[in-house]
């Protein structure tokens, strides 16, 4: 059915005029898609009892930093008889005043409701970004859709897990420091959210680099300045710094251990985990990453479909408008310093043990997605989307949508 769907609404947006019925389709396109992340987080929420970080706040606040209640579908680091959430505890943070507050009212709360406003306020700042580079409102629009819906953001979005929401608010605190950069410049707020994100996924967090070394290059601030700014954004990191390496040591013994060796996840289970990282997991992660495409089956009776293979398929297959990196020219020092950070960046994921759980699309890629889709923005010239471009973003969340139903209906 929903292939059949897919292939009829391809078909019709091939014929419509979408010089004149682009907002339109937009609209429509964002309502659907909006209904679905909050009936997918409202409702198949709570029968899944996604509450990885909900749990970890409540324990917080009862002075305990593993969990009481575990959920069969979250992953967790396993540690003297207790369950740990390895995950970043910064959302936990977040979320400590609403969990006190229903708790003391009587009322679940279910951290979907959070992931619903983290998807609204990075649709916002991603059309301000835009906007930032000149766009139009309606091509804003179009490429806020294309990072949430047309792109790997679109199925973590559907599914409050904990290790998903944790990618979700990172991409919301890293394009708040980019809005912050384009916009006041202030190092201090900006080492701030930094701090943020390492307290979320350390992986992340890594784009502080692109801050340090911008800061150290730019010959437009003097030697003095450039120290100043320096100290105002290293102070918040290394603060967090010291109160994550007390958060390893209260759960663990060891300032170095973030639990991810001690995941019970089976992608754990079934490898060594004595090294995350190794360089010879590269070649089979860059082939994952890239170039892994579909599965096309044919079952008695239906008609064929597509599948994805585990543990996902290529970037470039749910994200193709970022095809459109390859038309950049790298003319200024910002876009060479993203590529910089980026490419370091990249190189850590591909050397992790694993790729990701089971997925669309390769989901780890959403550290560095915020700064490629800078790069894209710089990619297009200053030049309006065409009505190409348009197409192959809606269409491009159409087939998201049909690839998440193959893989996560089937295990709900």
């Amino acid at each position: 059915f929903y292939s059949s769907l897919a292939f009829v609404v391809i078909v019709i947006l091939s014929y419509m005029d979408l010089r004149t019925t682009s907002k339109k389709l937009l609209l429509v396109f964002l309502i659907f898609f909006t209904s679905l992340v909050f009936s997918f987080n409202l409702l198949i929420d709570r029968r899944n009892d996604n509450s990885g970080y909900t749990e970890l706040a409540r324990s917080f606040l009862n002075g305990r930093v593993y969990l009481m209640h575990i959920s069969k579908n979250e992953d967790y680091a396993f540690y003297n008889s207790k369950h740990y959430l390895h995950q970043g505890p910064f959302p936990a943070l977040v979320l400590l005043p609403l969990v006190a507050t229903f708790d003391l009212i009587g009322i679940p709360f279910y951290q979907s409701y959070f992931q619903i406003v983290l998807f609204l306020g990075t649709f916002y700042l991603i059309y301000r970004v835009a906007k930032r580079f000149g766009f139009s409102k309606e091509d804003s629009s179009y490429l806020a859709f294309a990072f949430c819906f047309a792109s790997v953001y679109q199925s973590l979005l559907l599914i409050s897990l904990s290790s998903f929401l944790a990618q979700i608010f990172c991409v919301f605190l890293l394009f708040l420091v980019v809005n912050e950069f384009l916009g006041r410049r202030r190092y201090f707020v900006i080492g701030v959210i930094c701090s943020f994100v390492f307290a979320t996924r350390f992986t992340a967090g890594l784009i502080s680099l692109f801050f340090v070394v911008e800061l150290v290059t730019n010959k437009e601030y003097t030697l003095r300045k450039r120290i100043v700014y320096l100290g105002q954004f290293l102070v918040p990191i290394i603060m967090v710094g010291f109160f994550l390496i007390l958060y390893n040591y209260a759960r663990f013994g060891n300032v170095f251990d973030f639990g991810y060796t001690k995941a019970i996840a089976p992608s754990f289970s079934e490898k060594s985990t004595s090294f995350l990282f190794n360089i010879k997991n590269i070649p089979s992660n860059f082939y994952t990453y890239f170039f892994k495409t579909l599965k096309l089956s044919f079952i008695t009776f239906e008609i064929p479909y597509l599948q994805v293979v585990f543990p996902g398929t290529s970037f470039f297959i749910t994200s193709p408008v970022f095809l459109h990196l390859f038309k950049l020219k790298l003319k200024n020092r910002l876009e060479k310093l993203f590529i910089f950070t980026i490419a370091i960046i990249l190189l850590i994921l591909l050397s992790y043990k694993f790729s990701g759980w089971i997925q669309v699309g390769p989901r780890y890629m959403l550290d560095i997605m915020p700064f490629m889709f800078i790069l894209l923005l710089y990619s297009f010239h200053g030049l309006a989307l065409s009505v190409r471009m348009k197409s192959l973003i809606l269409v491009s969340s159409v087939f998201n949508f049909y690839l998440f139903l193959t893989v996560f209906l089937p295990l709900s």
